[in-house]
């Protein structure tokens, strides 16, 4: 009778716990579904955003694939992280995404703070202290993330990695549907990052690209990339725009731009292989003269 007593006694209190554990995630709602489609909101560790830390986060386990919640508490924006490996691990915080750490098993596309990223499967995605550091396989097209409209979420700064030993020669991306090849030009480093604030490629190193060598000749750490056409002297920092058989190079105030040699078959000036075309921008204003 005594062992019946505990029994009963046990199943309340696991009963209770369950109701606390319900309560705690009601605010963002988080769901953690399996990869056959069944929702489970119990996966080895409790619901509870205000005590989930980077010691105890959430962290999915092996055939469970997908966690969204409810941003800002709106049942009305819910985000979504499907196609992620065992182990992936998830931290929020103030009814939002704070921490994850995850690996991709398919193509996927997900929100970090104000920007939708696609993100190439095999992908290593770590998002933390709202920058986005993702490591791709070799070989995969890096496509331009999109703002998310009407979004008030601050700019995320992306950053496209390799696996040491994979780094490639170059690299793919894809701007507004068209795809472009980012050869790297010597020996030194080479990496292409995304700016949310200026919603723009930046490549760190020297590099060629639709015939044209860039950096060559210049102490540019950065080069930013549009493919416009237009001006962007409001940047701070170097730049190349790329247009119908367009180019502007230009440069912020007291800045040097990116040297930029014109290659044959560049497809703007007709260059032979006996002739050199480069171009360069000082910006000066008018009080430094």
């Amino acid at each position: 009778m005594k062992n019946k007593i505990e029994y009963r006694i046990g199943m309340v209190i696991f009963v209770v716990l369950i109701l606390v554990f319900f309560v705690s995630a009601s605010d963002v709602d988080i769901t953690v579904t399996s990869s056959e489609g069944s929702a489970n909101p119990v996966v080895n560790y409790p619901f509870d955003t205000g005590q989930s830390n980077e010691m105890n986060p959430i962290t999915l386990i092996d055939g469970y694939n997908k966690i969204s919640y409810n941003h800002n508490g709106d049942a009305n924006n819910k985000r979504e992280y499907d196609n992620i490996a065992a182990g992936g691990k998830f931290i929020f915080k103030n009814k939002k995404l704070n921490f994850s750490d995850f690996t991709t098993t398919k193509d996927s596309e997900y929100a970090f703070g104000n920007q939708k990223i696609k993100v190439p499967k095999g992908s290593h995605v770590i998002f933390k202290d709202n920058k986005v550091t993702i490591e791709v396989p070799k070989d995969s097209i890096i496509e331009k993330p999109t703002k998310i409209p009407n979004s008030k979420e601050e700019d995320v700064k992306v950053e496209y990695r390799y696996k040491q030993g994979e780094e490639p020669s170059f690299v793919k991306i894809k701007d507004n549907g068209k795809e472009y090849e980012i050869k790297k030009f010597g020996s030194e480093k080479f990496q292409v990052n995304y700016d949310g604030k200026a919603d723009a490629f930046r490549v760190n190193g020297k590099f060629e690209l639709s015939g044209i060598r860039v950096g060559e000749y210049s102490q540019n750490d950065e080069t930013y990339l549009f493919f416009d056409g237009n001006a962007h002297d409001e940047l701070i920092g170097s730049y190349v725009s790329f247009g119908d058989k367009k180019l502007i190079v230009g440069a912020s105030s007291k800045e040097f731009s990116s040297t930029v040699q014109l290659l044959p078959g560049n497809g703007i000036l007709t260059v032979t292989d006996k002739t050199m075309l480069m171009v360069q921008e000082l910006v000066v204003k008018r009080e430094d003269i």
